[in-house]
C-alpha cells in the first residue's frame, strides 16, 4: 500500500483513513489491545523509520518525559556547536588582526584546537555517537518486554 508523509512528518497510508504507519506496525508487533491508550516512540526520532526495532510502546506520561529530556539534548548540543563555532570565529579574527602581542600566541594555539574540534564535530554529525548514546541509554530505561 501506498504511503505519504503528513504534515507533522509521520508515514500514513494513503488511502481514506490515512491511518499512521507506525501505530499500525506496532499493532502487529504488540497487538491491538496493547497499544490502546499507550503512545508509540521512534527511538532513533526519525518519524519515517517505521522498522518494529524501532518503535518503543509506552505511557503517555513516560513519552512526555522521554521526549522533554531528547530535546534538552538537542539543544544543549546545539548550544555547544554554536558557542564553539563563535570561539573558533573569534579566534580567527584575533590571529588576523590581533590586539596585543601575547593576543598573537594565543589564537594559533586555539587554531590548532579548533581544527580537532570541527572534525570531532564533524564526526559527531555524521555518526551521532553521543545522541545514539542519549537514545540507547533512554531506551534500556522505557523498553517494555
Amino acid at each position: 500500500m501506498k504511503t505519504k508523509i503528513n504534515k507533522n512528518g509521520y508515514l500514513i497510508f494513503d488511502d481514506e483513513k490515512g491511518r499512521l504507519v507506525h501505530r499500525w506496525v506496532a499493532e502487529k508487533k504488540y497487538g491491538k489491545d496493547k497499544i490502546q491508550g499507550k503512545e508509540i516512540h521512534h527511538i532513533d526520532g526519525i518519524k519515517t523509520n517505521n522498522e518494529k526495532t524501532n518503535l518503543l510502546l509506552i505511557d503517555k506520561e513516560d513519552h512526555y518525559n522521554l521526549t522533554k529530556h531528547e530535546n534538552k539534548n538537542k539543544l544543549l548540543l546545539k548550544v555547544i556547536i554554536f558557542l564553539a563555532i563563535l570561539y573558533i570565529l573569534i579566534s580567527w579574527i584575533l590571529m588576523f588582526f590581533p590586539i596585543t602581542e601575547v593576543g598573537k600566541i594565543i589564537p594559533v594555539l586555539t587554531m590548532r584546537l579548533s581544527v580537532y574540534f570541527i572534525l570531532l564535530l564533524a564526526i559527531e554529525i555524521r555518526f551521532g555517537f553521543i545522541a545514539q548514546h542519549i537514545r540507547s541509554s533512554k531506551r534500556e530505561h522505557f523498553e517494555l518486554n
